[in-house]
């Protein structure tokens, strides 16, 4: 009852009601008891994690996702699955890209190398730019050849981030 304890309230950071906290998973608004139940499968699973933030970019939660990403930010990893999906919706596609912002030469990031690298080989030309376009933000000498590479791209946009990125890494 955040009107009888304003203080507990404020302590979680409760700003709405009805608010719920499922393992890491903080859930606000109304929610059948099939969503708690399918909530509480996903609390205990990786991919529960992915559509957790997922769930927070698509209803433009963004200020969410961050807090939750400073709280682990191991969740970094979660962020890339939802980036290799070409079917993300366009709030989850920029949420993603001000999220990776943040992780900015973070040795977070830096550790998602070897996975980016990998995503900048991806048949899809959107995911390969944006991979590339992350591997930048790593600032890591291992991601350099990776976005050479992608200097002969198949794919005008994707040559044109990798050009820019290798730029801006050469400004440093």
């Amino acid at each position: 009852n955040m009107a009888a304890h304003p203080e507990k309230a404020e302590q979680l950071g409760v700003r709405s009601v009805p608010w719920i906290r499922i393992g890491d998973f903080e859930l606000e608004g109304l929610h059948t008891p099939a969503e708690l139940k399918l909530w509480v499968q996903r609390a205990s699973s990786e991919q529960g994690i992915a559509d957790y933030l997922s769930e927070l970019l698509t209803a433009g939660q963004l200020p969410r996702a961050r807090s939750a990403l400073k709280k682990h930010p191991h969740w970094l990893q979660h962020l890339l699955t939802l980036m290799s999906d070409p079917e993300s919706n366009i709030n989850v596609k920029v949420g993603i890209g001000a999220l990776m912002e943040e992780f900015d030469g973070s040795e977070v990031l830096q550790a998602q190398v070897p996975r980016l690298i990998k995503l900048s080989q991806d048949s899809n030309h959107s995911i390969r730019g944006d991979a590339c376009h992350y591997l930048g933000l790593s600032r890591s000498h291992e991601a350099i050849p990776a976005i050479r590479a992608r200097l002969q791209d198949e794919h005008t946009e994707v040559r044109e981030i990798a050009a820019e990125t290798l730029e801006e890494l050469a400004m440093e």
